[in-house]
């Protein structure tokens, strides 16, 4: 009994034996694997720390190096100095070159222009076609109220005629007629007084137009 109670207390003390010594190298272990480079900062140098000045941060940041800016690149451009007072007298005057003419302007501006006389016929002998009579007589009369010419009055006079004998009034007709032939007389001039003669059953004084102007015609064929 007394054997086997010694057996036993050996056997345990080794087991424990061996746990610590196992506890003791898992300790030893685990002081290794601690950070040994981070101590804790004492509290004096970090209230030496944090009342450090701006101006002393600033000073104790690095200072940047300038970089080197890029070269700009300027148009060498030179201006003429104003002339002094004194120069103003001696400066040139610069000749211009005279401009060519074009002769398109040249050949507009001597064109013909249409003449406004020419251009109220055109008008009035419109009027006239449209039927629109009172309008064609009032141009003409215009007409005679802005010339002296002769020849320009007796187509006026022609030109009423022959609307009053449109309209069938053959008394004004053949007055109209009548002062065309007496201001400038041809032989279309005078046959129209023949027919007008004719229309208001003068029959004589029509047969007699009518004679002049082929005695007329006769005459200038002999020559």
């Amino acid at each position: 009994m007394n054997d086997d109670f010694d057996f036993r207390t050996k056997r345990t003390t080794i087991i424990l034996g061996v746990m610590c010594l196992i506890f003791f190298i898992i300790i030893i272990k685990a002081f290794e694997y601690l950070p040994k480079n981070n101590p804790k900062p004492a509290a004096q140098e970090i209230i030496t720390q944090n009342t450090s000045t701006p101006e002393e941060t600033a000073q104790e940041e690095p200072v940047q190096e300038e970089q080197p800016q890029p070269e700009r690149k300027t148009l060498n451009i030179s201006f003429p100095q104003p002339a002094e007072s004194q120069d103003i007298e001696t400066i040139e005057t610069p000749q211009l070159e005279s401009i060519p003419e074009n002769p398109e302007d040249n050949a507009l501006s001597t064109a013909p222009q249409e003449d406004p006389i020419d251009s109220m016929f055109a008008q009035a002998l419109k009027f006239k076609q449209e039927k629109q009579y009172v309008k064609a007589f009032e141009i003409h009369k215009k007409i005679l109220s802005m010339t002296d010419d002769t020849n320009i009055k007796a187509r006026c006079y022609e030109e009423i005629a022959t609307i009053y004998a449109i309209e069938k009034r053959y008394g004004s007709a053949l007055s109209f007629a009548q002062k065309a032939y007496n201001t400038s007389p041809t032989s279309s001039r005078e046959m129209l007084l023949a027919r007008l003669y004719y229309k208001t059953g003068d029959i004589d004084k029509a047969t007699t137009r009518v004679n002049n102007i082929l005695q007329r015609d006769f005459a200038s064929d002999r020559e």
